[in-house]
């Protein structure tokens, strides 16, 4: 029965995985994030779009409208285009804050695996060590225990000898 060798940085190969973990998880979390802020952008690129087209329908219908040579429904009608094409700036603005976001969490996200490469490469290289030391351990443990062997034998042997000479008086 081999015994257990107790490895002394333990605690610090604990530590270190625990680093691992955690880095993955901040990975994983920056990744969701960046989608969330990626489909927040879509969001608002495609509400730019419906907006974009709903002001070109509105135009059109400005000019194929019957109703727009009366001078106060076609001011009226101006007004509700130029009022959609101040909604689009501010849609503007939000874009390009998102995209901005987006932006924001890609470069978190490098971050965090930057981190996480880091963290992986402190625990592999304590758990390299650690089967080192283990393998070392088992190494000792078994030249003892060949040592033990052959002392076995040589006392086995001496024994016979004994008895042998005993046998020959």
């Amino acid at each position: 029965m081999a015994p257990k060798f107790k490895y002394r940085l333990q605690m610090i190969l604990d530590e270190k995985e625990s680093r691992k973990k955690e880095a993955e998880k901040m990975v994983a979390e920056a990744k969701l994030k960046i989608q969330e802020e990626e489909k927040k952008y879509k969001e608002l690129l495609d509400e730019k779009r419906k907006l974009i087209e709903k002001i070109k329908n509105e135009k059109l219908k400005r000019i194929n409208s019957k109703e727009a040579f009366r001078v106060e429904n076609s001011i009226r009608l101006k007004e509700y285009i130029e009022g959609l094409e101040s909604k689009r700036q501010l849609l503007d603005g939000k874009i390009f804050a998102q995209k901005g976001k987006v932006e924001e969490a890609k470069r978190y996200l490098k971050l965090q695996e930057e981190n996480l490469i880091s963290a992986t490469k402190e625990y592999e290289t304590f758990k390299k060590h650690k089967e080192k030391f283990l393998e070392k351990m088992r190494r000792e443990e078994e030249k003892k225990e060949q040592k033990i062997m052959e002392e076995i034998g040589t006392l086995q042997f001496l024994k016979n000898f004994r008895e042998n000479k005993k046998d020959e008086y």
